[in-house]
């Protein structure tokens, strides 16, 4: 087996284990012994052993020697790792992910527009235009996909506009998390879409001509709208605090 082979097979058997971890499949918080994961999964042991050491990396496990591995809360493990977030959505509840998503887009991107509005270049500048021209673009074409492509590159732009090493830092994990919301909130009615649309131009412009409180302002209201399409009868209890 190549080395090549040995990591797919090894990040396939990390994202079952998750699955199976997000599921609660495993009793008494602790994994199974090797022998036993390597059947189950027909793996050889130094495969399954690398996924292992991928587990305990994203703080999922606790490894110790002639002992089972021991799986850890969830508040230890390392969220900032997008391939986490990828993996343990398709099996932890999605109303969940989206209540943590959209606290920590509130938390971050209105902040992100302003800091954008006061640093941002013609270069940022452009790479919202484009976003922004998906966006227009998809609506014509009725392409959902298109759109969601649009808005996250406008939103990776405001991220990369604030020329902050913190913000830019945590741009994946944001954009990552944003894709949970995002897809929830682009509904099928083109009016829906172009009233984003608009939403967007508002702040672009406001970015443009570096109207910083206006940017925060407006991205912050775009995000509690998003809020309410997606949490239509139990609204999270931070909405009207952060």
């Amino acid at each position: 087996m190549t080395d090549e082979n040995l990591t797919n097979t090894s990040d396939l058997i990390v994202k079952k284990l998750i699955e199976h971890i997000v599921r609660n499949d495993f009793a008494q918080n602790v994994l199974p012994s090797e022998n036993d994961l390597c059947k189950k999964f027909e793996v050889s042991r130094t495969t399954l052993r690398a996924a292992l050491q991928t587990l305990a990396a994203k703080g999922i496990i606790r490894k110790q020697p002639k002992k089972k591995a021991e799986i850890l809360n969830r508040e230890e493990w390392d969220w900032f790792d997008p391939k986490l977030i990828e993996y343990a959505k398709a099996s932890i509840d999605k109303n969940e992910l989206l209540y943590h998503a959209c606290a920590l887009r509130l938390t971050f991107e209105p902040k992100a527009s302003a800091l954008c509005a006061l640093n941002s270049n013609f270069s940022d500048l452009t790479d919202l235009d484009l976003g922004n021209k998906l966006m227009i673009e998809a609506i014509k074409n009725g392409d959902h996909e298109q759109f969601t492509k649009g808005d996250i590159k406008f939103h990776r732009a405001i991220f990369r506009g604030t020329h902050n090493p913190f913000f830019m830092r945590l741009c994946d994990l944001i954009l990552h998390t944003s894709l949970l919301s995002i897809e929830n909130t682009v509904e099928s009615k083109i009016e829906d879409l172009k009233q984003a649309v608009e939403e967007h131009n508002v702040l672009m412009e406001a970015i443009r001509f570096k109207q910083a409180d206006k940017a925060q302002s407006v991205m912050h209201q775009i995000l509690l709208d998003a809020i309410i399409k997606i949490f239509p009868q139990n609204v999270p209890n931070y909405y009207d605090i952060i």
